[in-house]
């Protein structure tokens, strides 16, 4: 016959240190939580007005173009570059938007640009 050994018995102080530190634990995970849910509502708006930025510079520029050389349309590389008749040299993107496919008319009130996580952001001309 095989002898068992008897089942340990946890001390009081055993079971007060594992309920305090599981509670730690639990408090921490629920800030971590809240912070990125934060971070996630508080941070789409300010990219979206970095975007509008991106196609407020965009548009005066394109719009000054077509002043300053008489035509009724102007397209991203037009005024897009590092050449010294370009009025704006480089445009960073935000959230993965791509503003070469801009085209603005003179008769044209908005216009838009797609990204993946923040959709379509229009501006009004």
């Amino acid at each position: 016959m095989s002898v068992q050994n008897p089942p340990k018995k946890f001390s009081r102080a055993d079971i007060i240190l594992s309920v305090l530190a599981l509670t730690i634990i639990a408090v921490l995970a629920s800030l971590l939580v809240y912070d990125y849910r934060q971070q996630k509502y508080l941070r789409s708006p300010s990219l979206i007005k970095a975007v509008w930025g991106n196609l407020k510079i965009l548009t005066n520029s394109m719009s000054q173009f077509m002043g300053d050389k008489g035509r009724t349309q102007a397209t991203y590389w037009d005024v897009v570059g590092a050449g010294t008749d370009k009025y704006v040299r480089t445009v960073n993107s935000v959230a993965g938007e791509d503003y070469t496919a801009i085209v603005v008319v003179s008769t044209q009130t908005q216009v838009s640009v797609s990204s993946a996580s923040l959709g379509t952001v229009t501006w009004n001309l």
